[in-house]
């Protein structure tokens, strides 16, 4: 059998350890420390809470090991928790969380950022031990696999409109009012993608490629 330390490091010499991962037998487990359970920190709260005993890793169609200690988590798991996170507000009991999220929904679809998949989308863990909606990231245009965005809205992947983003609103708890404030607010503002342009010295090639693929994605509003 072989063993390894799962240490957590919020900064340099500020760490502790969490458990251990063990194989043996082409089978992986994984064991909370003691001292850790005395302090707990709901790291992975679906598939690893934190409670004494042996675990074996049994979802193998999410990859190899736990999701919590893999490289980054893969796809299928990560579309799991954002729906539990928007259907529930679990991680983060923050309506303020859901709607930044719903806002970047947004700014990716009108923004034709189609690489929109989970890894794009974060949770950090604070000092106080409470996940929250990490900073955005990657929001650049792309046409995404296929021509389609990698995270469906809805369901519709290659043309999603108002009727998408209304509904995922509603299911994440998002009154109509808000969604609507909030879709206005982010088409104001890739609206003025020329403008922003011409102030930052963008290529006049570059300003008509990015500002035709913004029409066609503002005027499914």
């Amino acid at each position: 059998m072989r063993k390894l330390e799962v240490r957590l490091a919020r900064e340099p010499g500020r760490d502790r350890v969490v458990g251990h991962l063990a194989e043996s037998g082409r089978r992986v487990y994984f064991e909370y420390d003691p001292a850790f359970l005395r302090e707990p920190l709901w790291l992975s709260p679906f598939k690893l809470p934190p409670e004494p005993g042996l675990v074996e890793h049994r979802d193998h169609a999410f990859g190899p090991v736990f999701g919590l200690f893999d490289d980054s988590l893969p796809d299928g798991w990560g579309l799991l928790l954002m729906d539990r996170f928007f259907q529930a507000r679990i991680l983060t009991r923050n309506h303020q969380d859901v709607s930044e999220c719903f806002r970047r929904m947004v700014f990716n679809v009108l923004a034709h950022n189609r690489d929109d998949h989970v890894k794009n989308f974060a949770f950090r863990l604070t000092d106080a031990g409470e996940w929250e909606l990490a900073p955005a990231y990657d929001l650049v245009l792309s046409a995404g696999p296929g021509g389609e965005h990698t995270m469906t809205i809805a369901g519709e992947g290659r043309a999603p409109g108002r009727s998408h983003l209304l509904e995922v609103a509603s299911k994440a708890g998002i009154s109509g009012h808000d969604a609507e404030s909030i879709l206005q607010e982010v088409a104001s503002a890739v609206g003025r993608w020329r403008a922003h342009a011409r102030r930052a010295d963008v290529g006049k090639d570059s300003t008509r490629m990015v500002g035709t693929a913004l029409d066609e994605c503002l005027a499914r509003l």
